[in-house]
């Protein structure tokens, strides 16, 4: 009887033991397989690239672009683009401070520098996935031997973070952004007595020379922000329209934007010493005649923006265009 028992539990035992050892490999097994399951996606160059389902190690090659939308996403970013300009003496993430409070040098990313991407540098932070724009077009094969690369274009506007979080598996988190962002949008929107949908929005900037101007038609969240409010383009919108982020014009047709545009739109970049007083000193400069010629100005609709907040494709900027909008609705 004692024999009986005691061969029993050992029975017993193994089976158990057996159960545990086979749970455990069924278990590495599965993760072993989502660390390596890939899907094909068609980037916005109109490539098709098998990448990881989930990847571990992303670099990106464009701060503003993709790294702003990586770090909202919260994906395992391991180097990232950076500029060095104006006040800012160390390598910087535009945006990343005002945004996330995130400083480069409170992240262990690696610094592939500002405008040519180190491909060296790129290599040895052994990406899983590479994410660039239509400008890393040229250098595309030598990214692809290094990991699978797609690129994204600016021009895309609210598609470029949709399809970003498809692509590093984060669609979940970017819905429940989605989500709280329509909410408010809606909110903001019944503030306005006068439709938007009533009203025309011009966003505007100058370059360095004299004698032209910039109109912008696809440039991030102040874009994005506008249009769901329901915002009509100008006639010189209508007319000029380029599926990018703008064009430059002779300063000779301002006026037609000056006269027509119920809202006016300019922004300014803290990196680069601007504000808004300095806003104004470009218009006093280059179109002296503003303030008797902008509709816009004289109805208390000349708006300006902090740069670092407006250009990204990111839902906390995509708010902060809201809070501005509802300061001026009626």
């Amino acid at each position: 009887m004692r024999k009986t028992t005691f061969y029993i539990t050992i029975i017993v035992m193994l089976i158990f033991i057996g159960s545990n050892l086979f749970s455990r490999g069924t278990a590495e097994t599965t993760q072993s397989k989502s660390a390596t399951e890939t899907k094909t996606v068609t980037d916005h160059a109109g490539n098709t690239v098998e990448i990881p389902v989930n990847p571990k190690r992303i670099a990106s090659l464009s701060d503003a672009t993709i790294t702003l939308v990586l770090l909202e996403l919260n994906a395992p970013i391991v180097g990232t683009h950076t500029r060095t300009a104006g006040n800012k003496k160390e390598p910087f993430i535009y945006g990343s401070k005002e945004l996330f409070n995130i400083s480069m040098g409170d992240t262990d990313y690696i610094d592939y520098g500002n405008s040519d991407i180190d491909i060296e540098k790129v290599k040895a932070s052994r990406p899983d996935l590479i994410i660039g724009t239509t400008y890393h077009t040229n250098n595309y094969t030598v990214l692809s031997a290094i990991a699978p690369t797609v690129l994204t274009d600016y021009g895309k506007g609210r598609k470029l973070p949709q399809d970003v979080a498809q692509w590093v598996g984060k669609e979940k988190k970017y819905n429940e952004l989605n989500a709280q962002y329509k909410k408010r949008l809606s909110e903001v929107k019944a503030k306005f007595t006068i439709p938007p949908q009533n009203q025309t929005l011009q966003f505007i900037g100058f370059p360095s020379k004299d004698g032209a101007f910039y109109a912008f038609y696809n440039s991030g969240s102040i874009h994005v922000v506008s249009r769901d409010l329901g915002f009509k383009p100008t006639s010189f919108e209508r007319e000029h329209y380029i599926d990018s982020w703008g064009d430059s014009y002779s300063i000779e047709l301002i006026n037609d934007i000056y006269t027509e545009a119920d809202y006016i739109v300019m922004r300014y970049t803290d990196a680069y010493n601007e504000n808004p007083a300095s806003v104004q000193q470009t218009l006093d400069k280059r179109t002296p005649q503003w303030k008797q010629n902008m509709k816009a100005y004289k109805a208390d609709n000349f708006i300006t923006f902090q740069g670092e907040w407006g250009s990204s494709y990111t839902f906390v900027a995509y708010n902060y265009m809201l809070d501005i909008f509802e300061q001026h609705a009626k």
